[in-house]
């Protein structure tokens, strides 16, 4: 984020002290070990609240530094244990936090934060004398801010190599934080994406709701209001359908950020946590910022002749394969059936090309390269607009 940029409801210098924590339970694993804390938070309806995480630290962090990773849950999610050991056995001391206000049974905690709900997402903004600091989403945001903060306290953490990712709701607040703090090396929001009104399951939602409670939601926590401060690379990855964040709102949101972005549409990526857990692309883009790994390939400009659809890219890894994945449907990107077909490329100028199938709406380039590991070019929409 640029210095005094619109920060919202958010004190993010008074967010980035180290929280008071409490630590609880801790279990050995081989490789790593997982301890249980709770960590104070903002204050909800009055009262002071806490959040209960899970920080996942390798051994070899007895000897040396190692990178961070803040690890955002989504709807139906909570503190993800394997989530966090996941990384740890990557070598990362990995945080994963619970934003419903519960504990590791699942249970409500008296001093929890908002849960996820509609009513403390959403309709609570309309409510008469309401505070934009009940709302889930300034919890939400404020509680992976004060994880950051966590793990660059930490003495084995080398505090210039702290990521995020966020699945779902928690890449909406990946985005968010992208937006107004300056400390991550990366940010890689899944899913996730701003305009909620234009393009997402919650539209309705908001358009249910008469124009000043809509502009004072938007303005404080719609992920448009913050991205475009963003200089932060990021990785960021949907599927061409998905359910709950419309293609149209995350092109648009990747449009905004300034910083160096990695695109990965697929067709038909399921919504859910075991999807990107198992996707090896998130590891090996966080690897090249923090571990001097090899980038992932990444489109860097894209375009069309004529009826000929071009890229370039850039990268050292090398191409499998290459494929356009197009639509030629119009309406409602959630209801497309999107194809793909092979698309060529030359290695020496790094480019990818391919006819345009006639009648088609909308076309990317989906790069493999020979470890299978996939990335994307940006969406072309055929009324001429390039989006990079």
């Amino acid at each position: 984020m640029k210095k005094d940029g619109y920060t919202g409801p958010w004190d993010v210098d008074r967010l980035m002290q180290t929280p008071e924590i409490a630590w609880g339970v801790t279990e050995e694993h081989p490789g790593f070990i997982v301890r249980q804390f709770c960590y104070n938070n903002e204050i909800y309806e009055g009262k002071a609240t806490k959040v209960f995480a899970y920080y996942a630290v390798p051994n070899r962090a007895r000897d040396s530094l190692v990178p961070g990773v803040v690890l955002v849950h989504g709807g139906g999610g909570k503190a993800f244990s394997e989530w966090a050991e996941q990384w740890a056995e990557r070598g990362y001391a990995a945080i994963a936090m619970d934003l419903t206000g519960r504990d590791a049974d699942e249970t409500r905690m008296p001093e929890g934060g908002p849960d996820m709900t509609d009513d403390t997402m959403f309709h609570d903004i309309s409510k008469s004398g309401s505070k934009l600091t009940d709302m889930w989403s300034y919890h939400a945001v404020a509680a992976a801010i004060r994880a950051v903060s966590f793990l660059a306290n930490q003495c084995n953490v080398d505090s210039a190599c702290i990521g995020m990712m966020g699945i779902s709701w928690g890449g909406y607040v990946t985005e968010i934080v992208a937006g107004i703090e300056s400390r991550l090396a990366f940010a890689m929001p899944v899913y996730a994406a701003g305009y909620y009104m234009e393009g997402s399951c919650w539209q309705e939602i908001l358009r249910g709701m008469n124009i000043e409670h809509q502009q004072r939601w938007n303005a404080a926590f719609d992920v448009s209001q913050y991205i475009g401060q963003s200089e932060l690379p990021m990785l960021w990855a949907t599927g061409t359908n998905d359910p709950a964040f419309y293609l149209n709102g995350w092109q648009k949101t990747y449009r905004e950020a300034k910083g160096t972005r990695t695109l990965r549409l697929l067709p038909n990526w399921e919504h859910d946590y075991n999807t990107p857990w198992s996707t090896q692309e998130f590891f090996v883009y966080a690897d090249s910022f923090v571990k001097d790994e090899p980038p992932l390939l990444r489109a860097i400009s894209s375009g069309q002749s004529g009826t000929e659809a071009w890229a370039y890219y850039e990268g050292n890894r090398t191409v499998q394969s290459v494929h356009l994945l197009y639509t030629t449907e119009s309406g409602p990107y959630t209801s497309r059936k999107w194809d793909l077909m092979p698309a060529k490329f030359e290695a020496r100028e790094k480019k990818l090309f391919c006819s345009i199938p006639d009648h088609s709406t909308a076309y990317c380039f989906v790069i493999e390269d020979s470890n299978g590991l996939k990335t994307s070019s940006d969406l072309v929409e055929t009324d001429g607009n390039v989006y990079f």
